[in-house]
Formats: C-alpha cells, sequence, structure tokens
C-alpha cells in the first residue's frame, strides 16, 4: 500500500505545472472542466453580454500578470495573451463601496476611450 501511494504522490508531482505554463495550454474550444484541470479556479469570474470570463493573476519576475479566458456557451472562445496588472484595478480593490467601485470604473472607461472624466 505504501508503495501505490509514493507512485501516485509521484506522478501528481510529474503532472503539476507553473500557471503561467497551465494557461499556456488552454484552447479555444475546451470546455470548462478540462481548463479547470489545467490551470484550476480562476482569480476572480464575472459574466457579461452572455459571455462568462475567468481571469487568473500569477507572479512573473516580481510582476503581476493577469490573463483572461472568455467561455460562451460553456467553451472557451478567447483566451487573452498574459497582461500586467494595471494600477488602475489595484485602485478598485481598495475601494469601500460599490458607488465608489463604480465610479472609478466609469472613470477608467472614460479616460481608455479619450474623453476626460
Amino acid at each position: 500500500m505504501l508503495k501505490f501511494f509514493w507512485i501516485v504522490l509521484f506522478l501528481m508531482a510529474g503532472c503539476a505545472t507553473s500557471l503561467p505554463k497551465a494557461l499556456d495550454s488552454v484552447r479555444v474550444g475546451m470546455d470548462k472542466d478540462r481548463v479547470l484541470e489545467l490551470a484550476g479556479d480562476p482569480s476572480h469570474t464575472y459574466r457579461a453580454d452572455d459571455t462568462d470570463h475567468w481571469a487568473y493573476t500569477f507572479f512573473v519576475n516580481d510582476q503581476e500578470m493577469r490573463r483572461e479566458i472568455v467561455f460562451a456557451e460553456g467553451k472557451v472562445v478567447k483566451i487573452s495573451p498574459p497582461m500586467p496588472r494595471q494600477d488602475w484595478v489595484k485602485e478598485l480593490e481598495n475601494t469601500t463601496t460599490m458607488e465608489e467601485y463604480e465610479q472609478k470604473v466609469r472613470e477608467h472607461q472614460k479616460k481608455a476611450s479619450g474623453k476626460s472624466p
């Protein structure tokens, strides 16, 4: 029985991979279960325009990175490239009310579209 335990442990360790590499193996058309097998639970999820968005955050050389996987009808339809986490996202995390959060999001959207806040 002990031998079986060590074999299972060895196989599990051999399958372990870093999150960035796991996310690199996600492909358009995969279902949610397969993505969970490869990359594990996302850091954040939300639903918009009939699509589910899963965001994964990880660190590369002390830089916080983010990748997003978008699902439609349970299948991957889009995978974002790794992107450094933006300062405004950190600012959002420090809000204390939903009104403050929504105001900061609107300000960012205006800046991103070239309009002044």
